[in-house]
């Protein structure tokens, strides 16, 4: 029966370590064979036979990455849970977009393709709960970064984006983007051009639905614009929503 050998109780620890991997103003104690033996990046760097490794150094700095990402991608090679802790004076909520996405920049750079997949997987999650104007924020922050960004994820959000795309119409944030984006403006209208095609059989159909169970429907009705309920003794306003019926 092979024997596995549990590695999660190292991490950062003094005991057998012989490498310390500083960055920022944070440091932690590591050991090479952990480091080599699950990123090639490492392995190049101070794996046997490598300079750095025969020079003796004990030290290695990762500079110009961010600290909360770094402690996650060194958390994750020990524990494969990046999100556990991540050790800032202020840490960051690990379910924000900011987060996941910097722990896939240095995933990418640190060639550890099953933390930056890990990464995409978590950021599409929270892409597709998130409301359209921070999506948006997001998607303007990808599309336009002046860092260079890991090619999966511009290819992620687009998923997420088409698959919202309706909604994502009706968003003036998102319509100023394609106004200022020709090459975006054509890709949703191809987008939505085909969509037609498939929904060449329905109508669409604009409602207004009142919490007092009058509902109204008609095709006049305008798509952000706040109506009020008709029946008598209500008065509330309500917002316009959209469906799909078959043609009559």
């Amino acid at each position: 029966m092979p024997c596995t050998f549990d590695v999660t109780g190292f991490f950062d620890q003094e005991k057998y370590a012989d490498v310390t991997v500083k960055f920022g103003t944070q440091e932690r104690k590591c050991h090479k064979m952990i480091l080599c033996s699950k990123s090639e990046y490492f392995d190049d760097l101070c794996g046997p036979g490598k300079s750095f490794a025969e020079s003796g150094q004990p030290v290695v700095e990762l500079k110009e990455d961010g600290e909360e990402a770094v402690e996650a991608m060194l958390r994750w090679l020990y524990t494969f849970d990046y999100e556990e802790h991540t050790g800032a004076t202020e840490p960051r909520k690990a379910n924000t977009l900011g987060f996941h996405l910097d722990v896939c920049v240095v995933a990418d750079k640190y060639l550890l393709s099953a933390l930056k997949d890990e990464a995409i997987k978590r950021l599409q999650t929270l892409l597709e709960a998130a409301t359209e104007d921070k999506l948006v924020g997001f998607m303007e922050h990808v599309y336009y970064a002046n860092e260079a960004l890991p090619e999966a994820v511009s290819h992620m959000v687009d998923e997420v984006r088409d698959s919202r795309l309706l909604a994502l119409m009706d968003n003036p944030s998102f319509c100023g983007m394609m106004r200022n984006d020709a090459e975006l403006g054509m890709t949703v209208a191809q987008q939505l051009k085909a969509r037609l095609g498939v929904m060449g059989g329905l109508v669409e159909k604009r409602y207004s639905k009142c919490s007092c169970k009058r509902v109204e429907v008609d095709d006049k009705i305008v798509t952000g614009t706040t109506y009020v309920c008709g029946a008598r003794r209500c008065g509330l306003q309500l917002a316009v929503k959209r469906c799909w019926v078959e043609r009559d």
